[in-house]
């Protein structure tokens, strides 16, 4: 019967051993990039989060605006309030800015920091429509209800496009949080596995060696 010499024992026993000794390795490298990956994509998701927070905020309160326009006594209380308006929109479009540049799907984003600037846009526009008389002009009752109806539109359009985005946002994190769930779990499994099978290898090779 042919026998393997004591050197070659020691090589098969010893690659053997690297080999799984590298499985495990591997293993916990892909489950630290897989745990980084979802942290990384949480972090991501959080920021979204806080620019289409900032950009709900702004809705609301650009409607405010837009009801004081509708309560003003005179044109400069219509004024104050079309600077809020606008000073909201602005500072939306600028907490968006980050969220857009790293949004896996920005362009939804994109569509609610227009929608919002829109927004304060008609508003403005109808200090001068609807409350064309703060200004000493006569009001045109079409042309301040086509405002109107054209505000509440875009009122429904931030929010769709918001709620999109939120959506969007928190399917992205739950799919992140999921796999990197998945990774641990299947490194948990695998680790005391490829250690066994090391500690296995070992107990083989010291059994070939004393034959």
């Amino acid at each position: 019967m042919f026998r393997f010499g004591i050197g070659r024992k020691l090589a098969v026993s010893s690659a053997v051993t690297a080999l799984f000794a590298g499985a495990a390795v591997y293993n916990q490298w892909s489950s630290n990039t897989e745990i980084r990956a979802a942290n990384d994509a949480v972090s991501r998701e959080e920021t979204i989060l806080r620019g289409i927070t900032q950009a709900q905020l702004a809705v609301s309160r650009i409607q405010l605006s837009y009801k004081s326009v509708e309560l003003a006594r005179d044109a400069a209380a219509a004024d104050a309030a079309v600077k809020r308006a606008l000073d909201e929109a602005s500072a939306a479009g600028k907490g968006l800015e980050r969220p857009i540049a790293i949004a896996l799907k920005p362009v939804v984003l994109r569509e609610s920091e227009r929608t919002v600037r829109d927004l304060a846009a008609a508003v403005k526009a109808y200090a001068q429509l609807g409350r064309a008389d703060l200004y000493g002009w006569p009001v045109d009752a079409a042309a301040a209800g086509a405002s109107r109806d054209g505000i509440a539109a875009l009122i429904k359009r931030a929010e769709r496009t918001i709620d999109e985005s939120v959506a969007n946002a928190n399917r992205f994190t739950h799919e992140a949080m999921t796999a990197a769930s998945e990774r641990i779990a299947a490194a948990t499994r695998i680790g005391p596995v490829a250690g066994a099978a090391m500690l296995l290898s070992l107990l083989a090779a010291v059994v070939g060696l004393m034959a």
